[in-house]
């Protein structure tokens, strides 16, 4: 197994040799361009922890447990948005959209779309975007996951599964990880030239679970979601976990009704304190939220913002009057500015694009 020391250190040195300092890349206020989108991309491979047996996916070679009692492996899809002649317009910013649904439901395309119509919108003026299938807990049984991070009190409202078993949080550690492993596909993508990517301009948005994850992607480490297991206990480590000298994490983020659950779990793992490790400065974010959200607490944004603030670092709330959890994200505004007009401009300015 790839120590965690090791594995830190190879981050570090590979992500400081990718990232450099260059020209701020031009973005637009209006729709410009004509988007491509290629759907169903593989970026990793990953084991399913099926109900029932699947003959459709190959199985895993681990051994069945209660929680993952027909193991299989399948391919993780994405799907990639870019505009029309993007290799002509010198690197590109990338937006990474995560999709919602308590790491139970949805798919890449969101609930209502929202994440494809986020993908369009951000690439009409000049990002390149995807957005990702992830593991989740109805599309059979989720993935593997450490043992530890079973044992943790869930955060989330989901049923109880083989036993007794609340699979929310397996369906957590799976979510986050493949969200990081399409990072670094991504990433790579820019680095063997086959797309026009600026690696120090990446910035991700996220609704409801997505924005939880969103959260850790400025907050959290790039070693977090790697070193828990290995070849032994997971098949696919090396597929999910190709790239690992790229970083998993962006550089601003948007996040639409989500809190800190993903990072503040790692804490209580491993006892460390994210939010204020100098070492590793946490990256700007803005936060929305609803007045009617009953999900995600008021008070959860703004302890987020407090850890923030301590560290000196940049957090912005934002309120939608009269919009509920379901409605926040592409519907609701923000003193009249659409969310996602709203998102754009913000991420824009926090990624120090040139905006015109």
């Amino acid at each position: 197994m790839l120590s965690a020391r090791l594995f830190q250190a190879l981050v570090l040195v590979s992500y400081y040799v990718v990232v450099v300092v260059s020209v701020s890349p031009v973005v637009y206020k209006q729709e410009t361009f004509k988007v491509n989108v290629t759907s169903n991309i593989p970026y990793a491979k990953a084991v399913y922890c099926s109900v029932s047996p699947d003959p459709s996916y190959p199985t895993a070679n681990i051994t069945p447990t209660k929680t993952c009692p027909n193991p299989t492996i399948r391919p993780l899809l994405l799907d990639l948005y870019t505009p029309m002649n993007a290799t002509q317009l010198g690197p590109r910013p990338a937006f990474i959209a995560t999709h919602s649904g308590g790491y139970a439901v949805n798919d890449k395309l969101g609930y209502k779309n929202e994440m494809q119509k986020a993908c369009e919108y951000f690439a009409s003026r000049g990002y390149i975007c995807i957005s990702m299938n992830y593991r989740l807990t109805d599309r059979s049984g989720g993935g593997l996951a450490p043992k530890n991070w079973s044992g943790l009190p869930s955060p989330l409202h989901a049923p109880s599964w083989q036993g007794g078993f609340n699979p929310a949080l397996q369906a957590v550690y799976c979510g986050v990880r493949d969200t990081k492993a399409s990072i670094r596909w991504l990433r790579a993508q820019g680095v063997s030239g086959a797309l026009p990517l600026a690696q120090e301009f990446f910035g991700a948005g996220g609704w409801s679970a997505g924005a939880c994850t969103t959260v850790h992607l400025v907050t959290g480490y790039d070693w977090d979601f790697t070193t828990e297991m290995d070849m032994d206990s997971d098949p696919t480590f090396n597929t999910i976990h190709a790239n690992l000298g790229l970083s998993s994490l962006v550089n601003a983020g948007v996040v639409w009704a989500g809190n800190a659950v993903v990072t503040d779990q790692k804490d209580v793992l491993d006892g460390g304190n994210r939010f204020a490790d100098k070492a590793h400065p946490v990256r700007p974010v803005a936060m929305y939220r609803g007045t009617e959200d009953g999900t995600m607490t008021p008070w959860a944004q703004q302890e987020v913002q407090a850890k923030y603030n301590a560290t000196g670092h940049v957090c912005d709330l934002y309120t939608a009057i009269g919009v509920s959890h379901t409605s926040l994200f592409p519907d609701g505004n923000i003193s009249g500015i659409p969310v996602m007009n709203h998102s754009y401009t913000w991420i824009s300015a926090a990624l120090n694009l040139t905006v015109v």
